[in-house]
């Protein structure tokens, strides 16, 4: 039930800041948004303040803002607070405020992590804190020392060495770690515990009134391993190549959210400011019923100078719409027969 409660409380921050951007720049331009949603319909409540229904839908995997004269409808035309007749620019800005809300939203959670120490994961466990006094203190191992392996057996991540120290206990234990660039063997021997502190996550810490720059650039880091990431998706598919990532739905989302919710909360804020790039990044993507799908209409209309034809884009975004369902139903079944919830 928590696991739960956290998963729809971080979904909800990202979809509310997500449209609240939309909502921001539609009030800026002069639009009237008939409707804030949050979740996709059908509806389940809605109550009306000014001229905005403000509604929560039956699908919690999602959220809208529906603006008038957004679909181009004829009989908006000459209301001057529609979508339709504002100028490209404006609709352009409206479009992407969306994602810029996210980007900032990002931001700021790895500014606030890089204040209290941001988690980084490393490719080798390591000693994060080495007792005085302690058994590792004694056999000279360090904090920061990255353990490669115990005996024979190769470590990976932290709990690699804790399982081995625990199975260890009373024998001597031959352990090879880096120091800097310097491979190092040391032998100890466990009564039960060395003394240490093993993690596979780092801290960074900066200095305050540096951090804002420093989540820009965590942000920006983060969006560019994304498209980096989608880029190579894209040529693994039209190359033939067999693809090795794992595509994940709601469902898998929210074992992830526990997963980082357990670890602490600077991870899971960590795990938040990741879904917020996602987001921000997903919804650019050039495709139908996204804001990215959405503008390529915006840029046709600046580059040729005419809209296109009535109904056009209602349409497309239909289609698109309808293909982002059964996606998500898909890549929701995947989930629950990879997790085993049906035998």
């Amino acid at each position: 039930m928590v696991t739960i409660l956290i998963f729809f409380a971080v979904l909800s921050l990202l979809v509310f800041v997500h449209e609240l951007g939309h909502f921001l720049a539609a009030k800026w331009a002069g639009v009237k948004v008939e409707e804030f949603g949050f979740g996709l319909p059908p509806r389940v409540l809605g109550k009306k303040i000014g001229q905005t229904l403000y509604s929560i839908n039956l699908l919690p995997i999602g959220g809208f803002v529906k603006l008038l004269g957004e679909d181009g409808e004829f009989a908006t035309i000459g209301d001057p607070k529609s979508f339709s007749v504002k100028s490209p620019k404006k609709r352009a800005l409206i479009l992407l405020a969306g994602v810029v809300g996210n980007l900032i939203l990002a931001t700021f959670i790895f500014t606030f992590l890089f204040n209290v120490g941001l988690p980084v994961f490393m490719e080798k466990p390591m000693f994060i804190e080495v007792d005085a006094g302690g058994i590792a203190d004694l056999a000279r191992l360090k904090q920061w020392d990255k353990i490669i392996k115990m005996d024979d057996t190769k470590i990976d991540y932290h709990w690699d060495a804790s399982d081995y120290i625990r199975a260890h206990t009373g024998k001597e234990i031959k352990m090879v770690v880096k120091r800097e660039e310097t491979k190092l063997s040391f032998k100890v021997t466990p009564k039960p515990l060395l003394g240490v502190t093993i993690s596979n996550f780092k801290d960074l810490k900066e200095v305050w009134w540096k951090t804002p720059y420093y989540g820009i650039l965590e942000t920006g880091k983060t969006l560019v391993q994304m498209a980096t990431g989608i880029a190579s998706l894209i040529y693994s598919l039209f190359g033939g190549e067999k693809i090795a990532t794992e595509v994940t739905g709601p469902i898998g989302i929210a074992d992830m959210t526990r997963f980082f919710a357990e670890l602490g909360y600077r991870y899971l804020l960590q795990f938040v400011a990741l879904l917020s790039v996602n987001l921000a990044f997903m919804n650019v993507l050039p495709f139908p019923a996204l804001d990215g799908g959405r503008l390529i209409f915006v840029a046709y209309e600046l580059i040729t100078k005419k809209k296109a034809k009535a109904g056009i884009e209602a349409r497309v975004t239909q289609v698109g719409f309808a293909i982002l369902i059964a996606f998500m139903l898909w890549i929701t079944v995947k989930d629950v027969l990879r997790m085993g919830w049906l035998g």
